[in-house]
């Protein structure tokens, strides 16, 4: 089933301040690719219901039918770290799988390698600029969750990420082949609806491809992780600034991003 809604497209620059070097000056696109790929971004035939169960990375080479968020089982792990404590990713990545929830990861994650710095530097700041993109699609987030995750990261053990025992614990290690094309960052605001045509627009466009991000995904993840209301709509938060955080860091101010609502 496809979704009946035209996605809206912005340039990420004016959304945020964009530090990353990733969209069409990058890859080095022409106008007749780029007019392509809006056409294929902001299609409502591109979007569709029809997704996995599992929660994976916004990666752009990664094309697979399941919602996205930062760095898939890492963002679980954060927003599960968020309302029970610890000190180890691998171990959020273990309660996770006690849960019944799938953590899977892919190789050469950016968002795997940018957690650290982007915890520390970024969501220990409760005005980050993730907030503003954030905001920019219509969520607005109160001061006293930002001071939740802000003190949260601040806490947070500096070797957290412990990222090869992590690894062994995932239940699935995508793979991923190429270098990173990303011109657009496709993003559904539809609950239960993403993106669908990345391997339209690779093969249209002769190789440019899209981020994913599906924001009610980490909505629908909070509420099973946790029963707890606040604790829920804090864990959501995080997953969604992490996500808004490893977009601005990897992203270039020249980005395309189709918002789908």
């Amino acid at each position: 089933m496809t979704s009946t809604r035209i996605a809206q497209v912005h340039t990420l620059g004016n959304l945020a301040p964009a530090k990353g070097k990733l969209g069409p000056a990058h890859s080095r696109a022409t106008s007749a690719q780029m007019q392509t790929g809006t056409r294929i971004v902001t299609s409502p035939a591109n979007y569709t219901r029809q997704l996995g169960m599992s929660v994976v990375c916004v990666e752009d080479r990664l094309h697979r039918l399941d919602p996205r968020l930062a760095g898939g089982g890492v963002a679980l792990g954060l927003m599960n770290n968020l309302i029970y404590g610890g000190s180890r990713l691998s171990r959020d990545f273990g309660e996770l799988k006690a849960q019944g929830i799938r953590v899977v990861i892919h190789d050469d994650c950016g968002a795997f390698k940018l957690a650290p710095t982007v915890i520390k530097s970024k969501l220990s700041d409760v005005n980050a600029d993730g907030y503003q993109l954030l905001a920019s699609m219509g969520v607005d987030v109160p001061m006293g969750i930002r001071k939740r995750i802000a003190t949260w990261a601040v806490g947070l053990p500096k070797d957290y990420v412990d990222t090869e025992t992590a690894r062994a614990v995932a239940d699935e290690i995508d793979q991923v082949q190429g270098e990173h094309n990303a011109v657009f960052a496709a993003v559904s605001l539809e609950d239960g609806v993403s993106f669908a045509g990345g391997p339209l627009l690779k093969r249209e466009t002769k190789g440019l491809l899209s981020f994913v991000f599906d924001p009610w995904v980490a909505r629908r993840m909070a509420q099973r992780i946790t029963v707890s209301r606040d604790d829920a709509t804090a864990a959501e938060i995080l997953a969604l600034v992490f996500t808004a955080q490893v977009f601005l860091t990897l992203g270039g101010p020249d980005l395309k991003v189709a918002v789908h609502q």
